[in-house]
């Protein structure tokens, strides 16, 4: 039986490729498997996951043309039987052996359709951060317990997370057809749904940051507000005030600017 299916977009991503797959088969929860969405990549990610599928069968390898890391994901949720769903970057890694058994573990003995521990961030340049402040502070946990969401009220670091994949098949939880901006209404549609998780003390996802730029063309722009957009909508009907506050304060300091030069450009 199939404990948890780690399901993984992989698109030119030779360079961290190997080290993010290995920190998933090594870990002391066997029974899982490995999907992953080759998305039309053109550097050598391809032999890598073949090389890799060839020694270990709970690797499955998928390819498709390329459309974006929520389509893969989406593929991926397709072909998944696990029990548990979570999604991994191939540039980010589990940073322990234990992640998925304690996230798995924790799940089942307090009932909670998701569970979650903390977010760590690896700079190019060697500084690590695991200890955030302002409208961030919720990548942290400092204690086990089971969490409501309207207490919570947080759209970020999904990949933090597993979530139970009878739930999100039975409420058609995926991820939007957009290029940028998609993990945060799919976490948000999952955690409205659950309603409560079980969070751990333990930092469970490494996270590569600032080694590439994001190339802001129009398509992606429009992902990005259609994102936000999807979320100020929910977090409004939710009554979840806190977030609603927290995804404009977001907007305005990380992406006014970014959008405010896209519509600028002349036509």
């Amino acid at each position: 039986m199939t404990k948890i299916s780690v399901i993984m977009p992989v698109y030119n991503a030779e360079e961290f490729l190997l080290k993010s797959v290995e920190s998933a088969l090594a870990q002391d929860l066997y029974d899982i498997q490995l999907i992953c969405i080759d998305d039309g990549s053109d550097d050598d990610s391809s032999r890598i996951l073949k090389s890799i599928q060839q020694k270990d069968d709970r690797v499955i390898l998928e390819k498709q043309s390329n459309q974006g890391s929520g389509v893969a994901r989406n593929k991926g949720l397709k072909i998944a039987t696990g029990d548990f769903i979570t999604f991994l970057d191939s540039d980010d890694w589990y940073p322990s052996i234990d992640v998925l058994s304690t996230l798995y573990e924790k799940a089942v003995e307090y009932d909670q359709k998701i569970a979650g521990g903390s977010f760590i961030r690896h700079y190019h340049n060697g500084k690590i951060e695991s200890e955030f402040k302002g409208i961030y502070k919720a990548y942290k946990f400092d204690k086990e317990e089971v969490i409501s969401f309207k207490n919570y009220q947080f759209d970020y670091g999904y990949h933090r997370f597993i979530y139970n994949r009878k739930m999100l098949i039975d409420n058609d939880i995926d991820f939007p057809d957009y290029l940028r901006f998609q993990d945060p209404p799919f976490f948000l549609n999952a955690m409205i749904k659950a309603g409560t998780f079980v969070a751990v003390n333990k930092q469970v996802y490494a996270y590569r940051k600032s080694h590439k730029d994001i190339e802001w063309d129009l398509g992606k722009v429009k992902g990005l507000l259609s994102g936000l957009l999807e979320n100020l909508i929910m977090s409004r009907k939710m009554g979840l005030a806190s977030l609603h506050w927290l995804i404009l304060t977001r907007t305005q300091k990380e992406f006014w600017h970014i959008i405010n030069q896209k519509i600028s450009e002349p036509v």
